[in-house]
């Protein structure tokens, strides 16, 4: 059996939890309806048509993933360990998606307690468990030189393109007054090692163009 950590199914919307949400629809089919479980925090239900999920212990959040998670798997040796969204469970062998190690640059972007706690976290992990993936050759390089792991070890599963089945909204060509224009769209966070300033730059520098 191969258990996912759903720890990111009580978490708040950001591109990890996208990226985990995804990447587990695509194994929501009837083929794949025992061979995978979802272990969640109690009271948290996941919204799949074949896959099962599963409560585990009495904690949430990180007490979720370091006891009750990691004592679960303790009483399964045999079976896998699938965590998508950086963090998994001390002491547990199992196969990690680690996206970036954007905590280990400056200037921080996280808090310090998050930052720390990474820090030590990811440091075990990456050399503790069976595989690691990540989502480019970029961060493969940058967690290879940094923790001078083996690179097989390090996998590298790109992010994908999904084809959403809604219509169009042009609530916002109207806001920014766009219609019969081209115009450069920056959709992201704000995050300094999101590059926000070279755009800005890029922006002053072409005040005949539309960013938006």
């Amino acid at each position: 059996m191969i258990y996912i950590n759903g720890k990111f199914l009580s978490k708040p919307m950001s591109g990890v939890i996208r990226f985990a949400q995804e990447v587990v629809k695509q194994f929501d089919k009837e083929e794949y309806k025992d061979k995978f479980i979802i272990l969640t925090d109690k009271g948290v239900k996941g919204n799949f048509k074949f896959l099962k999920t599963q409560e585990i212990g009495m904690f949430h959040g990180n007490l979720f993933e370091q006891i009750s998670l990691r004592n679960f798997m303790k009483k399964h040796k045999d079976d896998e360990l699938l965590n998508l969204c950086n963090s998994s469970p001390l002491g547990i062998r199992s196969i990690s998606v680690v996206h970036d190690v954007t905590f280990l640059k400056k200037p921080r972007i996280y808090s310090l307690p998050f930052t720390l706690w990474y820090k030590y976290l990811i440091r075990k992990k990456v050399h503790q468990d069976k595989l690691v993936l990540t989502v480019s050759e970029t961060s493969k390089k940058e967690i290879i030189e940094h923790y001078k792991i083996d690179p097989n070890k390090v996998i590298v599963i790109s992010n994908g393109a999904n084809i959403l089945d809604c219509q169009a909204d042009d609530v916002f060509l109207h806001k920014y007054n766009l219609f019969d224009k081209n115009y450069f769209l920056y959709v992201g966070a704000s995050y300094p090692h999101k590059n926000i300033n070279s755009i800005i730059e890029l922006a002053n520098k072409n005040k005949d163009k539309t960013f938006v």
